[in-house]
């Protein structure tokens, strides 16, 4: 569970980041 949230949140950074 807690490393499936901080994947999402990589992924979430990551779209940040390319915008």
């Amino acid at each position: 569970g807690m490393i499936y949230i901080g994947l999402k949140r990589f992924h979430k950074a990551l779209e940040f980041l390319r915008h």
